[in-house]
């Protein structure tokens, strides 16, 4: 059997099961992994366990639900360092300040919507967007292409 007809025998097989196959996502690695919000949902978990206490990425990673450090896991820890959600010191990670506030403080106060732009401005790719973009957002679509 050629690796082709493999892969068009595991194709049909999962038709007739009924299942979708699966997609892969192309995703830049300055992409976040997953939403602001997801993200500040997290740093919660992790700041209910740990509150500001240094800790290392694995015990982190099984805060967040992943029993041994993996792929996942650490796409997880990268989005909350790209919002600026975990703050690291000698190879160890705890709740950044940032995160704190925000966690901390009540919607509407000040501070914590400066906290709140800074964290959504701090991945990469999105203040470069923003600095592009200026004068306000496009629609989805023209952003999408």
């Amino acid at each position: 059997m050629t690796k082709t007809t493999g892969k068009l025998e595991g194709i049909a097989a999962e038709a007739a099961s009924g299942k979708k196959p699966k997609r892969k996502l192309h995703r830049s690695p300055n992409y976040p992994a997953f939403s602001l919000k997801e993200a500040l949902q997290r740093a919660r978990t992790v700041y209910d366990i740990e509150r500001r206490a240094w800790t290392t990425s694995a015990v982190i990673q099984k805060h967040l639900g992943h029993e041994k450090p993996s792929g996942s896991g650490g796409r997880a820890i990268s989005a909350l360092r790209q919002y600026g959600l975990l703050e690291e010191r000698d190879g160890q990670l705890r709740v950044s300040d940032v995160a704190y506030q925000v966690l901390a403080l009540k919607d509407g106060d000040l501070t914590r919507d400066e906290m709140l732009m800074r964290a959504a401005r701090k991945p990469i790719i999105f203040n470069e967007i923003l600095q592009h973009y200026a004068d306000g957002l496009p629609s989805n679509a023209t952003l999408h292409s």
